[in-house]
Formats: C-alpha cells, structure tokens, sequence
C-alpha cells in the first residue's frame, strides 16, 4: 500500500483483499484455525490501520517555520530601529557636547 502514491479507500482494500486471496489460494491459511470471519476482522482492522496511516497531514512545519521566519523578521527590524535611535542619541550628545 505504501508503493501506491495517495491511494484511495478502495484502492487500499483492494490491495488487502489481494492479498488475502493470494494467500487462501495458495493453501497459507488451510492449517491456521482462523475462521472467515476471523479473516474478514484482520482484512478490516489492516484496512482502518493503512488508511490511518495515508491520511494527509496538516503541514505544521511549514507554518511554523513561516511563523517564526515573521517573528525573525520583527526582531531584526527592531534591532535595527533600536540601532538608528542609538546613533541618532549618540549624534545630538556629540552635537551638544561637541
């Protein structure tokens, strides 16, 4: 399932019942003591669990690198700021002392 690039619901079932098929009519299962119905739960709870797994993430990283990539930005506009006042104060102290 994991070969499919974002496979759907069915897809995954199908690919699950594949391969359960495969396995009967090979005679795998014919000495397990695992009822059809057995089988049938194993075939669902793989379904939930791969499904589970494809599910299409939020992309977290992305916004929290943007965030503090704006946060960054802040901080170097204020040190900047913060550095034009220093030069300025430092200039009218010079001009007044002189």
């Amino acid at each position: 399932v994991r070969a499919i690039k974002n496979p759907t619901p069915a897809e995954i079932e199908e690919v699950i019942d594949k391969i359960l098929k495969e396995r009967l009519l090979d005679a795998q299962l014919s000495e397990s003591p695992l009822t059809q119905k057995d089988i049938k739960t194993i075939a669902a709870t793989f379904n939930r669990i791969l499904r589970g797994m494809q599910h299409h993430r939020i992309k977290y990283h992305e916004n929290i690198l943007e965030e503090l990539g704006q946060k960054t930005n802040v901080h170097v506009q204020i040190a900047q700021s913060a550095k034009k006042i220093e030069e300025e104060l430092a200039k009218e102290k010079e001009e007044k002392h002189g």
